[in-house]
């Protein structure tokens, strides 16, 4: 390399020739889009004494070829875009050093089987591992503060991930798609499960929701299809729209006295629920709140100033009873 500290934006952008690139020690910075499309990159050697502490937005962006990375002990930062489309890249070894992994770092890595991401790592930016396809394995160490909008969405392969109590927010989508996560440890500390977090995550069986999460976005577990049992904590106070529209297992629920309203499409298509007991404090069941529900037989309501919209209960056609208390 010809400079000793640092490479320079766009440096070796789209140069087709290089195929193995040896990396000074001294150098401390990669910078932007400084190997960018550079198609026939096989191998980048870093030794373990490599003073690199950065690499910047798109450096490796589009190196289809890219099969091997070793990342130095000093380095504290992976940049938005860094590995984009690194489609043979299988093994990524995160140091102690990093503090922070960018937006779409990791995008489209299609052969990337597992993740361990260290104590100092604070936030893992949006779309990081999104369709990450063979991703298996995500261990998370406490530390780390945020997930990022649809960090592990199309992550098809994930089975099981478990959230630190030291996060205290996961983006909207996160999980999109998750199809074979079938469990998941939430944060005792996050205060919203966010809109689409678990959308069409249809391995789903087990999920405790902490105490201390006050909402459940619009459409947040939708076509969780194995989803049987899911507890609603005290300090839950508002259920969005489609929260579990079309949750076909979902047998029991249990609705806190905080909840003011169900809303539109809530547990629509929850073909298993049988029976729903209505909180004093409901009140208003909104459009097609329990539309489709064919098993429904019972609805107990205890509050007798509860407003039912016209087609709350549309097509719940084993609906024998309900109770006003």
């Amino acid at each position: 390399m010809q400079n000793n500290k640092y490479i320079n934006d766009y440096e070796y952008e789209k140069d087709t020739n290089i195929q193995i690139i040896v990396l000074l020690d001294s150098i401390k910075f990669i910078g932007k889009f400084a190997f960018r499309n550079c198609y026939n990159l096989i191998r980048v050697d870093i030794s373990e004494n490599s003073l690199l502490e950065k690499i910047d937005g798109y450096a490796f962006y589009g190196c289809k070829r890219l099969e091997r990375i070793y990342l130095p002990k000093n380095l504290t930062l992976i940049g938005d875009y860094a590995f984009y489309g690194c489609k043979r890249l299988e093994r990524i070894d995160i140091p102690v050093s990093l503090t922070l992994i960018g937006n779409y770092a990791f995008y489209g890595c299609i052969n990337l089987k597992s993740i361990y991401i260290p104590e100092n790592v604070r936030n893992i930016g949006e779309y990081a591992f999104y369709e990450c396809i063979r991703l298996e394995e995500m261990k998370i160490s406490y530390g780390l503060i945020g997930l990022g909008i649809c960090v592990f969405r199309g992550c098809i392969n994930l089975e099981k991930i478990d959230i630190p109590d030291s996060v205290i927010s996961i983006g909207k989508g996160a999980f999109i798609m998750c199809e074979k996560l079938k469990s998941i440890k939430l944060s005792k500390n996050i205060k919203l499960i966010d809109d689409v977090t678990f959308i069409w995550c249809e391995k789903l069986e087990d999920i405790i929701l902490p105490i201390g999460i006050e909402r459940i976005g619009i459409q947040s577990f939708r076509g969780c299809i194995n989803l049987e049992i899911i507890n609603i904590p005290e300090s839950i106070k508002s259920i969005k729209v489609g929260a579990f529209y079309d949750c076909k297992k979902l047998k029991k629920i249990e609705l806190n006295n905080n909840i003011e309203s169900i809303e539109n499409n809530t547990f629509r298509g929850c073909q298993n629920l049988e029976i729903i007991n209505i909180p004093y404090s409901v009140k208003i069941i909104n459009d097609n709140a329990f539309c489709d529900c064919k098993n429904l037989e019972k609805i107990i309501i205890n509050n007798k100033n509860t407003q039912i919209s016209i087609n709350a209960f549309l097509n719940c056609v084993k609906l024998k009873k309900i109770s006003i208390n």
